[in-house]
């Protein structure tokens, strides 16, 4: 559950109260490269029934972006989290994304804890992805 944010100078930072729980909140690790073939391995992602995730900056989305991901800025946490089942379904395997894996790793706890089924997190974020696909600048 998240208890609110913390501001700091640097940016926004989910701040997390996890109750105790039977079953601990799993999300899964994926890479760059699974990323890249599961990209490349389908002509359209509503295919697989995937849900594409990318929860960094709009000025971080404008320098670089992979297709088909929505763009769920962590700093307006606060106007798309309470909403995020109506937009997203919760039975559905979700990616999400952000720069290096920190901050999407954050958000992918926090669909967990919501009750998403199937969360995955992308290691290294698009920084990792970047370095597999030439046509994905790096920032």
């Amino acid at each position: 559950m998240i208890a609110g944010f913390d501001s700091i100078a640097k940016g926004t930072h989910l701040v997390s109260v996890w109750d105790q729980r039977d079953e601990p909140v799993l999300v899964e690790q994926i890479t760059a490269c699974e990323l890249h073939h599961l990209m490349h391995s389908y002509s359209n992602v509503s295919d697989t029934q995937l849900q594409l995730m990318d929860v960094r900056e709009r000025g971080e989305h404008a320098k670089s972006a992979l297709p088909m991901f929505e763009l769920y800025p962590l700093s307006e946490f606060h106007l798309w989290s309470h909403d995020i089942e109506d937009d997203l379904d919760a039975e559905k395997p979700t990616i999400v994304l952000c720069h290096h894996g920190m901050r999407s790793n954050q958000v992918a706890h926090f669909l967990a804890s919501q009750g998403f089924a199937q969360v995955m997190n992308v290691e290294g974020g698009i920084h990792a992805y970047s370095a597999i696909d030439p046509e994905i600048p790096t920032y």
